[in-house]
């Protein structure tokens, strides 16, 4: 990991969840290893981390087996929350909880903002 991005990393999901896109957001490694965290109370966000890194985990396979793409990012839809996995570039991803599909879009730009910071640190 690139010294120095952890802190701005943690600023950016705070301030997300603050503002209301999401109810929680998390980024980790690719190996699903907690980086930094927006969590509700009581969430275990190094779980979450884990199942985020599986699920994109999951789909590259998937996808490069059959349409031979990666994807860029996974949903799955409850009653009252989207869970948004996405690649946040080459080693991190961000996840999260959100309730409506405008704030996916919040989610996927939030990964952009992330990788910048990693490439403005490097």
């Amino acid at each position: 990991m690139v010294m120095g991005v952890i802190e701005p990393i943690q600023k950016m999901l705070d301030e997300f969840v603050q503002r209301g896109m999401a109810t929680t957001v998390i980024a980790a490694t690719r190996d699903g290893l907690l980086i930094a965290s927006s969590p509700y109370k009581g969430f275990k966000e190094e779980v979450f981390a884990a199942m985020c890194a599986t699920l994109l985990a999951s789909a590259e396979t998937s996808m490069s087996e059959l349409a031979n793409e990666e994807p860029q990012t996974i949903f799955a839809k409850g009653e009252n929350f989207i869970l948004v996995v996405r690649g946040a570039g080459e080693n991190m991803i961000i996840g999260g909880l959100v309730s409506s599909e405008s704030e996916i879009c919040e989610v996927e730009k939030l990964a952009h903002d992330i990788e910048d910071i990693i490439k403005q640190k490097s």
